[in-house]
């Protein structure tokens, strides 16, 4: 499959706004969020529709045949993250708190306190703060 340059770009704009709604969700502005995505659905057309490959499944899709792969792809993250915040996965959008890092994640642990993307993220915090702790004893 191929991408066209003014696809990537659109795709690029896409993930520019869903990076909105993750810092607006992390920082508790649901309705901020709610508002970018309200208007990604909007401009992508994103509607449920049933799609079928011969020899598959129908299945579901959120975006015309006719599309192009960034309108569509575009629309399916919108309709995800509609039914994200309009359920209590909302809360679950979060930013990785770890310096230098600037992705986002989706918290899938049990208990809903994940607060960096990746393990890595979280042990480079945890070891800069034990070495934070260890020269603050050596300074006394």
């Amino acid at each position: 499959m191929t991408v066209s340059m003014e696809e990537a770009l659109y795709l690029a704009g896409t993930t520019l706004k869903v990076r909105r709604v993750f810092e607006a969700m992390d920082a508790g502005r649901e309705d901020d969020a709610a508002a970018v995505v309200n208007a990604l659905v909007v401009s992508t057309g994103a509607r449920p529709q049933l799609d079928r490959v011969p020899g598959e499944p129908w299945q579901v899709h959120f975006h015309g045949a006719d599309d192009t792969i960034a309108v569509g792809w575009s629309a399916g993250i919108a309709s995800a993250l509609t039914l994200a915040i309009g359920s209590d996965l909302g809360g679950r959008l979060g930013v990785c708190q770890a310096r230098q890092c600037d992705r986002v994640y989706v918290d899938t642990s049990r208990n809903g306190v994940r607060q960096f993307c990746s393990r890595s993220c979280q042990s480079r915090m945890k070891a800069a703060a034990f070495r934070a702790r260890s020269a603050g004893r050596a300074a006394r």
